[in-house]
């Protein structure tokens, strides 16, 4: 199998060439904790209201540079990605096209993050390519600039561009209001083996759900979502507009939202629009009690234990 890429001749007085450099970094998923989506827009985007959580389950992202008069963008071929679709090509190619920028970008990732999962992978590997670039470039686009071109690639790239772990969203995912991030957050992650949920195909069905006449409930504002993250993880009451479109895998999440309820200390929603599942609490000892019973009752999940992240935590750019 080949490498996806992208290839233009691109010379011209105001092209300036990439310089000789290898760097990685890690690209950290996100939870959503609270997902309200609005009707369809005119333009085909929700407008939605989320507190995105960053985690510490990650991709590594590594970029290797070359000056030369052409452009040329290749990524290492990655298990269920479209090359036509691959979003840490498009990331390359947009910030080259934008910068000027012309020369030889290799990117490689290690996938660590399940795909079709709501976590946030390909948009944080394509925040990771922007930030990488932009830094290896000498910081040529400004955090402003670099956030509107991260929202043409992808609604959640800016959350992973921002500055603060945990945020207000809202827009279709490109408007950001940073909250006090915790340390004292816990989490497992629990993703069904093989049933990973098309983002497309979740919007369609809520879609079609609501036709049939399905109201869309209000969401607490952006305030009231904040002063509720703050308090004990037992108190959260946040919510998911995608539950109940979630098909086959609608047994599975009962299953869970029991265990939850049955465990002190604990709070459990669906990521984004699936198909993970993930359980948060104060108390590393909570997750592993809840971790011990999901093991008893299914063999067809992978569980991943993670903490919640505080922007701190969120590991160094390598360059070499």
């Amino acid at each position: 199998m080949g490498r996806a890429g992208y290839g233009a001749t691109a010379r011209g007085p105001h092209m300036v060439m990439l310089p000789s450099r290898h760097i990685s970094a890690p690209a950290y998923a996100k939870v959503n904790l609270h997902l309200w989506v609005g009707p369809r827009r005119d333009d085909g985007y929700h407008t939605i209201a989320s507190i995105f959580q960053l985690i510490d389950l990650a991709d590594t992202v590594s970029l290797t540079l070359h000056p030369s008069p052409d452009l040329a963008i290749r990524c290492n071929p990655l298990q269920g990605v479209d090359p036509e679709h691959n979003t840490l090509v498009a990331a390359a190619r947009l910030f080259c096209g934008q910068t000027g920028r012309v020369g030889t970008v290799d990117i490689q990732c290690e996938k660590r993050i399940p795909l079709q999962a709501g976590l946030g992978g390909g948009s944080s590997d394509a925040a990771t390519v922007l930030r990488l670039l932009n830094e290896a470039c000498g910081n040529p686009l400004d955090q402003k600039a670099l956030l509107d071109l991260g929202a043409r690639v992808g609604s959640d790239v800016p959350f992973f561009l921002g500055t603060s772990a945990v945020a207000y969203v809202r827009g279709r995912g490109e408007l950001l209001e940073p909250l006090q991030a915790r340390e004292d957050l816990y989490a497992l992650v629990v993703m069904p083996v093989d049933k990973g949920v098309s983002t497309s195909r979740a919007f369609a069905d809520l879609d079609a759900l609501r036709e049939q006449g399905q109201g869309i409930p209000q969401t607490p504002d952006g305030t009231s979502l904040a002063a509720r993250y703050a308090e004990k993880v037992s108190k959260w009451d946040f919510f998911n507009n995608f539950r109940p479109v979630m098909g086959e895998l609608a047994p599975l999440y009962d299953q869970l939202d029991a265990l939850v309820a049955q465990t002190v200390g604990c709070f459990g929603t669906v990521s984004g629009s699936g198909a993970s599942y993930c359980i948060v609490a104060e108390s590393q000892r909570t997750i592993g009690i809840i971790k011990t019973k999901i093991e008893r009752i299914s063999h067809y999940v992978c569980l991943y234990c993670i903490k919640c992240l505080h922007r701190g935590h969120s590991g160094d750019t390598v360059s070499l």
